[in-house]
């Protein structure tokens, strides 16, 4: 059992160690997110004992104090694996901003709660022993970061243990501190009166992970959400059965809202080119880890799941064309379960087993005695429904129970025909269910009564109906809170930076690389074409190649287009209070037939690539849309979209912001389209609708726009000239532009601070609003509208962005269009950005080079008080007061002690407490022979204190506990028990025992290992990788040469499930 203690250093902050009695590891706060970690020996610290804990998980920074966070209580579900059932946070800054666990106070004000409630609540599992991030058969792989759910936390601390040399990790690994945990489902269920049992294992990807309705479909890495690995383990004979399936969200772009007054619709956000780049990507990281892979898909026809299920049949039909070990088959799960019932179900997945599996072996088999593989599953089947929750485990549990049931009939086992066995497989599908579902959704799978005992009762229909409104509540009240704490354990959220370990071979990576930034990049221009357009309605009937593409210059076809439409629906009060997306799709439509048909195709100028729509998003009468260039669509990733509202404050959508934000290569872009309100008097209206939508538009992971290395704003933001309108009529007939924007509301506006940091190209360019139908005059009507610049483009770059680049963003060509269709004229702005291209492969090598470099100049001998020194700490055996000086070292403070009548150091032959004839000194009268210690003027910080015992005999011999005890105690006992305990010390005739120190125990270590070394040495091993780490600290075993000690008490062994409690 590990400890956690607490150390003040030389200044008073607070350290805190982790330790067995035997090693231990010193964590410091070097300043604000900067911690130095170290191997150290407990007994120099003589730290202050805080709690038993089982592990740590890592370090997070919250709100300005860096924590750590250490499990304190676990649930043992066998000798492998365990439950986490209680953590801790200790600050690092100071222990009053720690988290106190005490159940009588009302703690919700702390900002570690909601992360302490995640992972006390989150089905999160450890083992000391074991690799459990891989399945049975990749046991010895290296740990899987799929499944590695503590990487953002636990990662620092890793790195630097493998920057480590070997003797020190082994010391390490003999303590175990670091601890990787996964999240998901363990079921174990022990055969009666033998050794077998029959296990079920589940693990959650980190990925993409989240809540239901936050966490949908694949990402531009090819992971998917709630993608899950589902193991059937019977281990027997020495044997072990293994059959793995997985789950996961169709690997499509797409999203679906939660609570709608028509159904929870779904809308796929990327047509077929745009998404497949993505869908193959995670079809191909499949086939790294499985031989092949056959998709059951379990959709239905519903109107809502139908459009999807339709698409990712599209997109597998593109995967047989490239021969790929990957099948599909559909099975309408409702409609069949409905017309026919459960046994019609399970009739049908027999059908769809037999079509799926091929010719290879259906399962794995393990040797126990030497751990070699027998067979190995060849196909694996990846399930899903809508969720992957309710449809797609009682599916995996009627394979599993189908596979296990072939190898048991095979093998010629009792089992087979037992029906105990069967409940109890049963009961873990069930279990596994539930668990999984209360993850995703927040209650517990629906059909888990049927699948625990195979019947459908009225019981289990009333209990899926409550859940199904359970579900309803959750996904619209908790979720997105529950969502934050994911992204923000995960180190998801985009203003989270991670603890780092100093390290000065790592700040020297850090600063070669961004000196050699151009060695292992490179920049090269794009163009992106905006345009935004007041449709006021209308349906697209003009040539509007002139406003999305124009023929500009010596310029090309843009590589993306950003286009902003307010008004696609006549603003009635239907319309304003729901959005029809019907005109949204005639304009899409007439876009992409424009940019198909432009040119004559003998000129080889407009022999050009095609565009394809990345995202699209709309709310009422506003929209957004953004193309790109087919072949470049591989280029652009992290592709979201949000609206805001600000009609009717905030109710209505008639006014708001669409939304849209992508990375081009190393570069993120931000198009936000507005609409804001109308009224030549309503600027400040104006103004707050800026502010509304700014401070409101979030995308997930909480990033923002001014995160985004570019912005682009655009749209009808209804900013009016202030002159009389015969006079700024006038003036735009005369050409006279600058006048009318010396009195331009936006103008006025900016200088006051709204779009602040933004930047508008010149205006050459007569006002856009407001014309009569089909002509070039401006308004005639009663309300005789003045002429304005209302629809505008703006553009800022952050100022670190693109990594030295200048001028990021620069603007090519302002201008608007003489289109006759509606009262506004459209506009356009065109951009060439600068973006810039990581090569990952030269980086790592640069940075590799670099470490090398650095580690060979360091030196590694380091004595016990050099290390305190350097560490800042002051050691339980030092006798005199120290400070820090500037340089980081440690001095004496003599002026503390009185300045003379100091007896002579002790040497090999004498000691200083002693007179010659081996008498104790009354050192007490001995240093104030005039009065007492009290009667000394000393200030009351500065009083002295009296010289400890002296220190033990260095011998290596075995310690007893209660003297030791009775050392470390000394300093607070008075005068007269002080020399007593000295004198008994004498009298015992035997000298007290040192422990090693951790010096010792290294070079002791690197004796054992220096043949290990030299062949680690001579086949070029390197453990200084991330996955190195986590293979050294699950299963290096080092040999401990240091003498023994007294032993820590072991807890008792205790039975499934009853909780293992910190002592």
């Amino acid at each position: 059992m590990m400890r956690v203690g607490e150390i003040d250093d030389v200044s008073g902050n607070r350290c805190l160690i982790v330790e067995n009695g035997d090693i231990g590891v010193l964590f410091k706060l070097r300043c604000q997110s900067n911690l130095i970690v170290d191997l150290i020996q407990p007994d120099l610290l003589n730290p202050r004992p805080l709690q038993s804990i089982h592990g740590v998980i890592g370090l997070i920074e919250l709100q300005g104090s860096t924590y750590l966070v250490v499990i304190t209580q676990s649930i043992k579900i066998n000798s492998d694996y365990l439950k986490i059932s209680r953590v801790h946070f200790y600050s690092l800054n100071s222990h009053s901003n720690d988290l106190i666990d005490t159940p009588e106070l009302d703690f919700d004000y702390h900002y570690c709660l909601d992360l302490k409630r995640l992972i006390e609540f989150g089905n999160f599992y450890y083992s000391p022993t074991t690799d459990i991030t891989n399945n049975s058969i990749d046991s010895g792989n290296p740990p899987n970061d799929h499944f590695i759910w503590n990487s953002f936390l636990v990662d620092p601390l890793l790195q630097w243990k493998s920057s480590l040399q070997l003797p020190q990790r082994s010391l390490i690994d003999s303590l175990n501190p670091f601890t990787i945990i996964i999240q998901g489902a363990i079921s174990i269920y022990p055969l009666p009166n033998s050794n077998s049992s029959l296990q079920l294992i589940s693990r959650l990807s980190s990925k993409r992970a989240g809540t239901r309705f936050y966490s949908r479909g694949v990402d531009d890495d090819g992971q998917v959400a709630n993608f899950v690995e589902s193991e059937t383990i019977f281990i027997h004979n020495n044997l072990t059965f293994t059959y793995t399936q997985i789950r996961g969200s169709i690997p499509l772009f797409w999203e679906q809202q939660g609570l709608q007054a028509f159904g929870q619709r779904i809308q796929i956000t990327r047509p077929y080119r745009a998404s497949q780049p993505a869908f193959e990507k995670h079809f191909y990281n499949l086939l790294q880890s499985y031989d092949a892979i056959h998709v059951l898909n379990l959709l239905g026809q519903k109107d809502h799941e139908v459009t999807l299920s339709d698409s990712y049949n599209t997109h597998l039909d593109s995967l047989q064309n490239v021969n790929l070990p990957i099948t599909y088959s559909n099975l309408d799960f409702h409609t069949v379960l409905r017309l026919a019932g459960h046994q019609a179900v399970v009739q049908k997945l027999d059908q769809h087993l037999s079509q799926g599996q091929g010719q290879g072996p259906t399962w794995s088999l393990i040797d126990n005695t030497t751990g070699q593989t027998i067979i190995k599953q060849h196909v694996v089947f990846r399930v899903n429904c809508l969720d992957c929750l309710d449809r797609t485990n009682f599916v995996q549990d009627i394979f599993s129970k189908s596979r296990l049931g072939d190898y048991l009939t095979s093998t010629g086992s009792a089992y087979a025909h037992d029906e105990g066995f069967w409940q109890a497989h049963r009961h873990l599908w069930a279990e596994n269910g539930d668990a999984l579902s209360r993850l995703y959704a927040g209650t517990g799978a629906l059909n888990s009564s049927y699948t625990r005992t195979g019947k459908r009762t009225l019981a289990g229909l009333f209990s899926d109906a409550t859940k199904s409104v359970t579900r309803a509540y959750v996904s619209n009240v908790t979720d997105k809170a529950k969502q934050t704490s994911i992204d923000m354990f995960l180190g998801n959220l985009p203003t989270q930076r991670g603890v780092s370990v100093y390290d000065p071979v790592s700040d020297l990576v850090n600063g070669a690389l961004g000196e050699r930034l151009g060695e292992y990049s490179t920049s090269h221009p794009i163009s992106i074409h905006t345009g935004t357009y007041n449709v006021a309605g209308q349906i697209p009937t003009e040539d509007i190649l002139p406003w999305i593409l124009p023929d500009l210059p010596g310029q090309a076809d843009a590589d993306m287009l950003v286009l902003a439409f307010q008004e696609l629906v006549q603003l009635t009060p239907q319309q304003i209070m729901s959005t029809d997306t019907f005109p949204l799709a005639v304009w899409e439509r007439f876009i992409l037939e424009t940019l198909r048909s432009r040119g004559d195709e003998g000129e080889s100028k407009y022999a050009r690539d095609d565009y394809i729509i990345l995202r699209s998003e709309q709310i009422v009468g506003l929209a957004l849309i953004v193309l790109v260039k087919a072949p470049l669509a591989p280029r652009v990733r992290s592709v979201e979209g949000v609206l805001k509202k600000t009609g009717l404050k905030g109710m209505s959508g008639n006014k708001g912001a669409a939304a849209i934000r992508l990375q081009y290569e190393s570069t993120t872009f931000c198009f936000i389209a507005a609409h804001m309100a109308a009224g030549q008097a309503g600027v400040e209206e104006r103004n707050n609708d800026y502010r509304t939508i700014a401070a409101g538009l979030s995308f997930q992971q909480g990033k923002v726009p001014s995160s985004h290395d570019c912005v682009i704003w655009l749209g009808d933001f209804n900013y009016r000239v202030d002159l009389p309108y015969d006079v700024a009529t006038q003036l735009a007939y005369d050409g006279d532009f600058h006048y009318l924007l010396k009195h331009d509301q936006l103008s006025r506006a900016m200088r006051s601070g709204i779009f602040k940091g933004f930047t508008e190209m010149d205006i050459h360019f007569a006002p856009t609003y407001r014309f009569d139908f089909g002509s070039d005059v401006y308004d005639t009507s009663e309300k005789r509208r003045v002429p304005a610049y209302t629809d505008r483009v703006l553009y800022k770059c952050r100022n670190d962005a693109g990594g030295g680049d200048a001028d990021m963003l620069q603007g090519q060509a302002y201008d608007s269009v003489p289109l006759k269709g509606s009262d506004h004229r459209p506009v356009y702005a065109r951009f060439s950005a600068v973006v810039r291209v990581i090569d990952g492969d030269k980086r790592d090598a640069i940075a590799k080079q670099v470490q090398n470099d650095a580690n060979r100049s360091i030196v590694t001998e380091e004595g016990v008080d050099e290390k305190l020194a350097r560490l800042g700490l002051k050691g339980r055996n030092m006798n005199r007061s120290l400070s820090v000086d500037l340089n980081g070292g440690l001095t004496p403070n003599d002026d503390l002690l009185p300045p003379s009548s100091l007896p002579s150091p002790s040497t090999e032959v004498d000691n200083w407490w002693t007179d010659e004839l081996g008498n104790d000194i009354d050192f007490v009268s001995h240093l104030y022979p005039d009065g007492k210690e009290d009667d000394i003027a000393v200030p009351s910080a500065q009083k002295i204190r009296r010289p400890p015992p002296p220190p033990p005999a260095r011998l290596d011999v075995d310690v007893d506990e209660k003297d030791d005890t009775a050392v470390d105690d000394v300093e607070d006992v008075d005068d007269a028990e002080l020399i007593r305990l000295n004198k008994n010390k004498e009298n015992t005739g035997t000298p007290s025992p040192r422990k090693p120190s951790v010096t010792e125990m290294i070079g002791k270590i690197e004796g054992s290992n220096s043949d290990v070394k030299e062949e680690r040495e001579e086949a070029g091993d390197s453990s200084d990788t991330l996955k190195d780490a986590h293979t050294n600290s699950q299963n290096t075993k080092p040999r401990k040469p240091r003498p023994p000690v007294p032993k820590a008490t072991k807890p008792r062994v205790l039975s499934n499930d009853e909780e293992i409690k910190a002592e």
